[in-house]
């Protein structure tokens, strides 16, 4: 009964960080002014849709915890 449990927790916290990642996001990406699209958008700044956003997401996260930790002990 926890594995169960456990796994519909997971999956809750998993669409429910998708979602809010998506929420955030605004209508245009930063280099367009006139509502186009920009020559080469941030794979981070787009709806978590395949893989390769998820992964640069998650490397975006990563680096930022990562370059925080290092001023903390640094």
């Amino acid at each position: 009964m926890r594995l169960i449990l456990g796994i519909l927790i997971g999956i809750g916290i998993t669409l429910g960080a998708a979602y809010l990642h998506d929420m955030n996001l605004t209508s245009a990406p930063a280099g367009a002014t006139d509502g186009s699209q920009a020559t080469a958008p941030d794979l981070a700044s787009r709806p978590v849709v395949n893989w390769e956003v998820l992964n640069a997401i998650t490397h975006d996260s990563t680096e930022w915890v990562r370059a925080q930790w290092n001023k903390l002990v640094h």
